[in-house]
């Protein structure tokens, strides 16, 4: 079934998002995780066992860290799994 022109403009905007947020990881975001929870890790092992609120703190930073992870390699699949989409589906 041949897709609409909104479907089409839709997938093609997923692309182009998905291309951007690949550059932006590669290029960037994917080192500056590393490096972050590199740094959370080396805050944990140096940390009081009794300081629960900084325990706390380091938790929610990697929890935050990992979400934005998530999140951009989401936008990423989903790009490419539109590109797919647009390869194998015939023009207007």
């Amino acid at each position: 079934m041949p897709l609409t022109p909104e479907q089409r403009e839709q997938l093609e905007n997923e692309v182009i998002m998905g291309t951007r947020a690949q550059t932006s990881y590669d290029n960037f975001i994917s080192q500056f995780v590393e490096d972050k929870k590199a740094l959370l890790y080396e805050s944990f092992k140096t940390v009081s066992i009794r300081d629960a609120d900084d325990i706390l703190g380091i938790k929610r930073m990697c929890q935050v860290i990992d979400n934005l992870d998530g999140e951009i390699l989401q936008i990423i699949e989903t790009g490419r799994l539109a590109a797919i989409t647009l390869a194998e589906s015939p023009g207007p």
